[in-house]
């Protein structure tokens, strides 16, 4: 079983959360997307995810 933390589940969630904040960004201030910059934003939560240690070696290991 994979655990709540695993990146199997945590990366689809920031990739989820990050084009709902690119796609109210578009709609409420008139700003536009493109998708490296949701890519990015989903590399950046994930380090900064990493350097809180609320990311740890386990989280990246198989273990389904």
């Amino acid at each position: 079983m994979v655990s709540n933390n695993h990146i199997c589940v945590i990366v689809p969630l920031l990739v989820l959360w990050c084009i709902w904040r690119a796609r109210n960004s578009a709609r409420f201030e008139n700003s536009y997307w493109r998708e490296d910059r949701v890519i990015w934003q989903v590399r950046n939560l994930v380090d900064q995810l990493a350097a809180a240690g609320m990311l740890q070696r386990t989280s990246f290991r198989e273990d389904w």
